[in-house]
């Protein structure tokens, strides 16, 4: 059987990661063993997935925070999640977090057979009846060989709401075929857990004025962002491999600088400039630990928290490559 890495991004949504965790909690060991899980918390600024996230017995499970509040920047968090994947897990399950993968449509990707040079979806039903409902247009199965192809989510589109088909087309056009799997993911409509997906009429800031995240869909904004793009001599995205074998996918339009906070189940680490929101995180605060540049190695906040050149996505070493 081989492994598998889940990836999805998260936005004020405990109750559905805890739905999800109950889910992962339940596979069978020899699933668990060989299934890895990878969440961004896009700047949540209540419900921080951190307050939830347990252990859950699976391979290896890392939370990461991003403290940038970029508005529907989901694309941030699938491609790191991709790039955190375990170097010896080839497969990545990419999908959004209020889409629970049963066991077995995990055994189905476990064992079942693949082709590398063929990207896959899924089927979907609904909770809690499991009713059919429509293939979810931005769930995908692929191998990081073809993740890499692909050039993961093109960043650029972050604030965009509908830049889904952007992906898409770049799907078709490096794998040999889309198929759609029998097997499906399970979806939870906000009707049977109120926080599975961001509703943008829900959330407030701070002072407790609305605040809107999502926006309507702007076909002349992504159009535009896609012919600027289209024009780029150096479009092409790129994949590193560190001297210690780490693989990480990074478009050239890596939206940088991100203040992480990363969490394992178990053990919590606070990336340079990352800042617990008042009132939500207790406790003392944890070690600092060092983000570096996947390029070169250096260092990507100084040591007054600012962002070096590498963290502002200027390596010095990225014209060599």
């Amino acid at each position: 059987m081989r492994s598998i890495t889940f990836v999805c991004a998260y936005y004020r949504n405990p109750g559905m990661l805890k739905a999800q965790q109950a889910t992962w909690q339940g596979y069978a060991p020899e699933v668990r063993e060989r299934f890895h899980v990878r969440v961004t918390d896009d700047c949540s600024p209540k419900g921080v997935a951190r307050k939830v996230v347990e252990p859950c017995g699976i391979a290896s499970y890392e939370l990461w925070r991003t403290d940038v509040d970029v508005r529907w920047n989901w694309l941030f968090g699938r491609n790191l999640g991709a790039s955190r994947a375990p170097i010896d897990c080839n497969w990545l399950a990419l999908t959004d977090i209020d889409h629970v993968m049963p066991e077995a449509t995990a055994r189905r990707l476990m064992a079942g057979p693949l082709d590398e040079d063929v990207i896959y979806r899924f089927s979907r039903v609904d909770a809690p009846n499991l009713t059919p409902y429509k293939a979810h247009p931005n769930s995908w199965f692929m191998s990081r060989d073809m993740w890499a192809k692909v050039g993961g989510y093109d960043e650029r589109f972050s604030g965009f709401y509908g830049s889904d088909a952007d992906f898409r087309d770049r799907c078709q056009a490096a794998s040999r075929a889309i198929v759609m799997l029998p097997e499906p993911l399970i979806r939870y409509p906000r009707e049977v857990l109120a926080d599975a997906s961001t509703d943008p009429g829900r959330w407030t800031d701070g002072s407790g004025r609305a605040i809107e995240r999502k926006t309507q869909y702007d076909g002349d904004g992504i159009a535009r962002i896609r012919k600027e793009r289209d024009a780029e001599v150096d479009a092409p995205r790129l994949e590193i491999v560190t001297a210690g074998g780490d693989r990480f996918i990074r478009p050239r339009t890596l939206s940088f600088p991100h203040h992480l906070e990363w969490t394992e189940a178990g053990g919590h680490v606070k990336m340079p400039g990352a800042v617990d929101e008042p009132g939500e995180l207790e406790g003392e605060a944890a070690p600092l630990a060092e983000l570096r540049c996947p390029i070169c190695n250096r260092p990507t906040m100084d040591s007054a928290g600012r962002p070096t050149a590498c963290g502002l996505g200027h390596c010095p070493n990225l014209a060599g490559i």
